[in-house]
């Protein structure tokens, strides 16, 4: 991700428009929640990626993201969790 602001506003955008347009796609709510939590939203990025995790059940990647939103939360459990579910998932 890069660090210049007006860039993560783009992709903010375009993410929960890409959202809105197949809300169905677990690998865009993933992004969505990727692009929030790099721009410290992290109570939006986990409601993101618990979409993404829901619609995309397998998705490793979904899960790493999830456990990496806890971590910055503090939730230690829940990505201790998530962490697991990302290493016994078969797909990235």
């Amino acid at each position: 991700m890069v660090d210049d602001p007006d860039s993560r506003q783009d992709a903010l955008k375009h993410a929960r428009r890409a959202t809105e347009l197949n809300p169905g796609a677990a690998a865009y709510w993933d992004t969505l929640g990727w692009v929030q939590h790099q721009s410290g939203d992290h109570e939006a990025a986990l409601a993101s990626l618990e979409t993404g995790a829901e619609l995309g059940q397998g998705i490793a990647e979904i899960y790493d993201h999830l456990a990496q939103v806890h971590e910055a939360m503090g939730n230690a459990d829940a990505a201790a969790q998530a962490r697991q579910q990302a290493r016994t998932t078969g797909k990235n």
